[in-house]
């Protein structure tokens, strides 16, 4: 019953919202991302870090990571029984001015800006790595989920490596922002999973713009590791509030 009471004011909310948000715009055809936004909640531009200058410098500090750090970060948390084991924060090897840049640039902010219909505000910037456990059954964002930061939520995802369908690659089922008051059962997720699932492959510099509205994951890495940058923009008013530090 109280299942069903949160569900019905979840929906009431968001469909005060949703016809702002996912209704077609006139200019929305001079914006790279957002028509695949709208419809499918999910876009994906693999050839982003091409001509990106900040992008280029954010992998470049990846890059410049020793190994061994990593290495060691992995080999320190494989063993730790943990929901959130599998994934450890690496923010801190990385210049917090060029984050803020990377989140700040034109592009996105253009982009996230005509889907809202308002300039988004910046809910947190965090660069994490997500690698295999000694027990690696999913657990917390490796099963499909919802975000509930705020009704209007764009989450964008920067891989820093290459992402195959071995090291976890972000996974999204398309369609699923329209409704995303409607709690789906294991078998509609499952039918969902074989006809509308978005694998988020790609080479490292691979950009992915989602409304985290809908249902998504992070698949279970089974060999090496993933590691990305992800922004999170919001509202003025999200309905989680803001952190005093949007760094994580």
């Amino acid at each position: 019953m109280i299942s069903f009471f949160k569900s019905q004011v979840r929906k009431f909310k968001y469909n005060s919202e949703k016809d702002k948000k996912l209704k077609f715009r006139k200019n929305d055809i001079e914006f790279f991302y957002v028509k695949n936004l709208r419809e499918f909640g999910i876009s994906i531009d693999k050839d982003h870090f091409k001509n990106n200058i900040i992008s280029k410098k954010i992998i470049n500090q990846f890059d410049n990571i020793p190994s061994y750090q990593l290495q060691k970060i992995i080999d320190h948390n494989k063993d730790i029984k943990d929901t959130k084991s599998y994934k450890q924060t690496i923010t801190k090897f990385f210049n917090k001015d060029d984050l803020y840049e990377f989140a700040n640039q034109e592009k996105l902010i253009s982009e996230v800006s005509q889907y809202f219909g308002f300039k988004p505000h910046i809910r947190y910037i965090s660069v994490w790595v997500d690698f295999p456990l000694t027990n690696n059954e999913p657990t917390w964002s490796q099963l499909f989920h919802r975000d509930s930061d705020d009704y209007y939520l764009i989450k964008v995802f920067f891989y820093l490596n290459d992402v195959d369908d071995l090291n976890g690659p972000f996974q999204y089922l398309k369609g699923t922002h329209v409704e995303s008051w409607k709690e789906f059962n294991l078998q509609k997720l499952d039918l969902l999973s074989k006809n509308n699932l978005e694998s988020a492959t790609g080479k490292k510099g691979t950009l992915i713009l989602c409304d985290t509205n809908g249902y998504h994951r992070g698949l279970v890495p089974t060999t090496g590791y993933r590691s990305l940058l992800t922004v999170n923009y919001v509202s003025s008013k999200p309905k989680n509030g803001f952190l005093e530090d949007i760094f994580d």
